[in-house]
């Protein structure tokens, strides 16, 4: 019969942490009984006492992680790794508006006047056409977006 209650130690080495975290994780659960002086507790308890302790980052913490993110931004910037959010949506927004004003043309000029007189499967294959090149147009996105 596998154990279902363990001591502070045996959660320790069972999720390979040191003792000392462990029996801090283990702080805010109550123990489900007791071996002599030991409190015993279950797998269960230790993973979501552990889910809650991740939530309580002391503000020393939360700076270091801070200071870091923005070194880390700073040396991105340096390497021309970054790309601003504005370049990028001005270029998809160059893209698309030309897209959408030839999509237009198409559909209310070019496409009542061709089709007029055609048959459901030849306009099918006409409107595939228009799909198809609709598809190059904007693939032309991927290419204009490449960092040079």
């Amino acid at each position: 019969m596998a154990q279902t209650k363990f001591s502070v130690n045996q959660l320790a080495v069972e999720f390979a942490r040191t003792r000392d975290y462990t029996a801090k994780v283990l702080r805010i659960a109550e123990p489900v009984g007791k071996r002599g002086k030991l409190d015993l507790y279950t797998c269960e308890q230790f993973d979501r006492a552990r889910d809650v302790d991740k939530g309580d980052e002391s503000l020393r913490d939360k700076k270091t992680k801070e200071e870091i993110r923005k070194l880390e931004l700073a040396n991105d910037e340096k390497e021309n790794l970054v790309v601003r959010r504005t370049w990028v949506a001005e270029q998809i927004t160059k893209v698309l508006t030309k897209a959408v004003k030839e999509l237009s043309n198409k559909l209310l000029n070019e496409m009542p006047a061709k089709c007029e007189k055609l048959t459901a499967p030849q306009i099918r294959k006409h409107n595939r056409r228009l799909f198809d090149d609709m598809c190059k147009e904007l693939e032309k996105l991927g290419k204009e977006l490449r960092i040079k």
